[in-house]
């Protein structure tokens, strides 16, 4: 068991068979929803990974990248989250912090000095970098911070940053007096909750909102996903200065702003089966006068194996002031489906399946923009 890692460079094995891929016109290990022919459009490569970073016998459940790249953190089967070198694969910490039970989620906090995990076991943990022991297990008691309050397995976490009112600092000081690290999590136990890891207060749950069914994944759409849209305008006082939530679970998406508690809009999707993993997507095109619009894209995958897109354009211009997903098109792939994602640079979408294997769809980018993404 471990994690396989693939290098966006153009020389790597995952660079050039997406190139082949492209010169065929075929899309790799992915049909149209309405096809009656499940094998002609498939294209079926052997790509190597550029390394390879094993977990000690114990199946992987979720991996985070640190925004430098540099260091990814995995969640284990077994309870432990390994902080691991990607380049020379080493494990440089190990926390372990689930009472042996597993790690379904792990994200990192604004510096990359920080590391949040949920699992099984319903409890979220924040733990200090700077406090593991290479190599060995961390003792739950380790953890800087335990979370408490579901009452079933967190599935999702997520770390948002939210700049903060003047005189409200609660006396921290540096990157802590402008920034606040709230974590959001999403249990089966139908709830998201929402953390104010900062606080010095006993009580650290901020607000608790209600799914309807078990969730299964989050989303973060921070405030700058709707600038530069196609109905976005400055005039636009609708257009939100703190991050939303997306959440999934069952065939349902809803919005929510995190720091109220109020629940902004709720879709019921065409999914037959539960959805299971949710991402955005950026589309930037040239328009008049040399100007460039972005479309902007919310993307959804279940287990019924279908990738449901939905624009997320006039999502703040309804007359009627509930944001809504304009369902626009559907793609179905062989298997069930298990995770989504989307490289930085918006050229390459991913999704895992349940069979383990991993399809990959790239589409061009502009002569002067090069590709510089990493995906696992």
């Amino acid at each position: 068991p471990g994690v396989s890692l693939y290098s966006g460079t153009a020389s790597s094995s995952l660079s050039l068979n997406l190139a082949n891929s492209n010169k065929k016109k075929k899309n790799l290990l992915l049909e149209d929803e309405d096809s009656d022919d499940d094998d002609d459009d498939e294209v079926v490569v052997n790509v190597k990974p550029d390394r390879n970073v094993r977990t000690g016998g114990s199946p992987a459940h979720c991996v985070s990248y640190r925004d430098d790249g540099r260091l990814v953190a995995i969640g284990t089967d077994d309870g432990c989250i390994k902080v691991c070198d990607a380049t020379s694969r080493a494990t440089i910490r190990t926390f372990g912090g689930s009472g042996n039970l597993a790690v379904r989620a792990v994200s990192w906090c604004r510096g990359g000095k920080k590391i949040v995990s949920a699992g099984d076991d319903g409890v979220v943990r924040v733990w200090d970098l700077s406090a593991g022991i290479g190599g060995g297990v961390d003792s739950d008691k380790r953890a800087m911070v335990h979370l408490s309050g579901h009452g079933d397995a967190v599935r999702s976490c997520v770390v948002l940053s939210v700049k903060r009112e003047e005189g409200d600092d609660d006396g921290d000081s540096g990157d802590n007096k402008k920034w606040k690290e709230v974590v959001v999590s999403g249990s089966y136990d139908h709830t998201i909750r929402v953390w104010d890891i900062q606080s010095k207060e006993t009580e650290k749950c901020l607000s608790i909102m209600n799914h309807g069914v078990p969730v299964e994944a989050l989303l973060v759409l921070p405030p700058s996903f709707f600038k530069n849209t196609a109905s976005s305008s400055s005039k636009n006082k609708n257009i939100p200065t703190t991050p939303l939530i997306v959440s999934a679970g069952g065939t349902i998406l809803k919005i929510w702003n995190p720091l109220t508690g109020k629940c902004l809009g709720e879709l019921q999707t065409k999914h037959s089966k539960t959805i299971t993993s949710c991402t955005s997507a950026t589309i930037s095109k040239e328009v008049e006068d040399g100007k460039t619009v972005q479309y902007k894209r919310i993307i959804t995958g279940g287990l019924d194996g279908l990738i449901r897109v939905y624009s997320a354009d006039q999502i703040f211009t309804s007359s009627s002031g509930e944001k809504i997903l304009h369902f626009l098109h559907g793609v179905k792939v062989q298997h069930p489906i298990t995770a989504l994602g989307m490289s930085p640079d918006q050229t390459r979408f991913v999704v895992g399946t349940s069979t383990g294997i991993v399809l990959v769809r790239q589409r061009s980018l502009p002569p002067s923009t090069t590709t510089t993404t990493t995906t696992t």
